[in-house]
């Protein structure tokens, strides 16, 4: 038997198709940076202990108050200490990184790619390339280089930020570490106060 603790807000992707459905605007820059920095913490932890995930995306972050927290391992291994040539196409298409897709070795840079997809969503309320199915998406972005339009409200530190993690050389994208400190170099977050009201959803109903 596995135990673990109940999220009563489901996951950040369904909190989101409720936001929808209540036609909420997305959250503020402030708010969607401290999200983006409780999931960037949790990868950090998740490295530091030897570990990648390879489906890092909306579905597999669980909502429990105005807390995220990152979920669903079935696809983890161990952080490889270099480059190496793992099971191709591991993980979502929509979020997965362009040389997991491209069936080269990778190592636990893939996430900060998966990373930057969750990130754009928080900033947007939007699905990844919403005009494309999955498999289109991941082939755009490992053949043509395409990545999601950096949000025109977002801050130049943020834009910065968006695409140093997408960027299409993996050992150009920065550690999760390093997101945390970039974060929280630009200002203090809402915890505490705004953080929870985008994510202060009713709990999904369970059947069976």
């Amino acid at each position: 038997m596995l135990l673990s603790e109940f999220c009563e807000g489901g996951t950040l992707e369904q909190a989101r198709t409720l936001a929808l459905q209540r036609r909420l605007p997305p959250p503020t820059e402030e708010v969607a940076l401290d999200q983006m920095r409780q999931i960037a913490s949790a990868m950090a932890h998740v490295n530091a202990v030897g570990y990648m995930h390879r489906d890092l995306k909306p579905a597999n972050i669980l909502v429990h108050a105005s807390w995220l927290k990152v979920a669903d391992f079935g696809l983890a291994r161990t952080l490889p200490d270099m480059k190496r040539r793992l099971t191709a196409e591991t993980g979502s298409y929509r979020f997965m990184a362009p040389e997991v897709m491209r069936h080269e070795a990778y190592d636990g840079s893939c996430d900060v790619y998966s990373y930057a997809m969750v990130a754009w969503q928080l900033l947007t309320s939007e699905l990844p390339f919403s005009s494309l199915t999955p498999v289109e998406a991941a082939f755009a972005v490992a053949d043509k280089l395409a990545r999601p339009p950096v949000p025109p409200s977002c801050s130049a530190e943020t834009a910065a930020l968006l695409e140093a993690c997408w960027h299409a050389t993996p050992e150009r994208r920065p550690s999760f570490e390093g997101i945390v400190h970039s974060i929280d170099a630009m200002g203090p977050s809402p915890r505490g106060h705004t953080a929870g009201e985008y994510l202060r959803t009713p709990p999904p109903t369970l059947s069976g």
